[in-house]
């Protein structure tokens, strides 16, 4: 047998891990370890662009940014229909 040593990424571990397991006994020999992440790998895994936006938004704003959107799709569609 070869050893065989590969990084990924957290997103993508257990899928790997679950497919390498359902191969045959005979054929692979799995021992696989994990590193702890620290707060900012932890951090930059977690975040998504709307937990990004969201933290630097200003409640009172959103508030009128949806009302401006709602109109502005009231009258795209009145003009639409118009025409």
């Amino acid at each position: 047998m070869r050893t065989l040593k590969i990084e990924v990424s957290n997103s993508i571990y257990e899928h790997i891990i679950f497919f390498l397991q359902s191969l045959p006994k005979n054929l692979i020999n799995i021992s696989h370890e994990t590193q702890a992440m620290t707060t900012v790998e932890k951090n930059f895994e977690n975040r998504s662009l709307r937990g990004v936006f969201e933290s630097y938004a200003d409640p009172q704003k959103q508030v009128l940014e949806k009302e401006a959107w709602k109109n502005h799709v009231l009258e795209k569609h009145k003009r639409s229909m118009n025409d």
